[in-house]
């Protein structure tokens, strides 16, 4: 719907980083929990790379719900730990 298209034009990647920082993880570890490598998500964080809104749906629920982010994403990622910021 109209909404969603709109969330995706206002989400960029000041956003993003402001997540990630929110969380503490580098970008190493943020882009191994999204299966996507650490030059796309630098390329998403500085906007030269435009995010599918599949991705900025899940960054949106990671904003939102940290609680449950937490549970379900860091718990795949917990042998990054030394990755760490």
């Amino acid at each position: 719907g109209e909404s969603n298209d709109n969330d995706a034009k206002r989400f960029m990647g000041k956003d993003l980083k402001k997540i990630r920082k929110k969380y503490n993880i580098s970008q190493r570890c943020f882009a191994e929990m999204l299966d996507i490598s650490v030059k796309t998500l630098q390329n998403y964080e500085i906007d030269h790379r435009s995010m599918p809104s599949t991705a900025v749906s899940l960054f949106i629920f990671a904003d939102e719900n940290i609680d449950l982010f937490k549970k379900y994403y860091l718990s795949k990622v917990e042998r990054l730990e030394p990755y760490r910021n």
